[in-house]
């Protein structure tokens, strides 16, 4: 409470002093200051520090973002964005551009992180849409999923696992769209569905499985109708 107590009272001093300065401008009494810097929060709304002061003195769990930019100026080049958790621990980091307009595009990879620093998810990006392999993973440190995209679109194999690691989905997509084997598995390995999907449409035999491997039903699609 006390350290709380002491990062409240330094912020409220600096909000003063600003103020302050700024009157000073308003009266024409000084008029030199800081160019202002920018920022963008975890809810992607832009933040501006008035005074490279204030940003500089913030205690950090204040502040739930930080930026380095590589290129001539702000409007150009390749920016690295860090979010913070709110206690001031690493929670992702990121590249991007940006366009005409001045709005972020995500380029290249994005990783993010537990409150504990070990890594949830692997994110690629290429214009702002997802591409390549994403992957994510269990608070215990097992792969959840691995998907790929192409051009925004999931696009080749797509597994998903179990927290004890035990696979639970592997699936074939076609530019968004299942295309191909269709299996789901039980907690314990044994199939749960076996089938096959023709470009969105269920097509073929599917077979559903108890825990034990004995078939449930099956049944037969043509082009996503029941025929059988």
């Amino acid at each position: 409470m006390r350290i709380l107590s002491c990062q409240l009272y330094l912020v409220i001093g600096i909000l003063v002093s600003l103020s302050m300065i700024t009157s000073c401008q308003e009266n024409g009494t000084t008029t030199t200051s800081q160019p202002a810097k920018q920022a963008y929060t975890s809810s992607s709304k832009m933040v501006v520090y008035q005074q490279d002061t204030l940003a500089l003195l913030l205690p950090p769990v204040l502040k739930n973002s930080r930026e380095t930019h590589y290129g001539i100026d702000q409007k150009e080049g390749l920016f690295y964005k860090e979010e913070l958790y709110p206690q001031g621990m690493l929670k992702s980091t990121g590249f991007y551009t940006k366009n005409k307009a001045g709005d972020p595009v995500k380029m290249g990879k994005s990783v993010v992180y537990y409150k504990d620093g070990a890594t949830m998810a692997h994110y690629r990006y290429k214009q702002d849409k997802a591409e390549g392999l994403w992957e994510e993973w269990y608070p215990n440190g097992q792969q959840k999923t691995a998907v790929h995209y192409v051009d925004g679109f999931v696009h080749g194999t797509s597994k998903t696992w179990y927290d004890s690691g035990q696979l639970w989905q592997d699936v074939i997509y076609n530019n968004g769209l299942l295309d191909g084997p269709y299996n789901i598995y039980h907690p314990n390995g044994q199939h749960q569905t076996k089938a096959t999907y023709e470009y969105g449409d269920k097509h073929g035999k599917w077979i559903d499985y108890e825990e034990d491997g004995t078939v449930k039903r099956e049944r037969l699609y043509k082009y996503n109708e029941h025929v059988e």
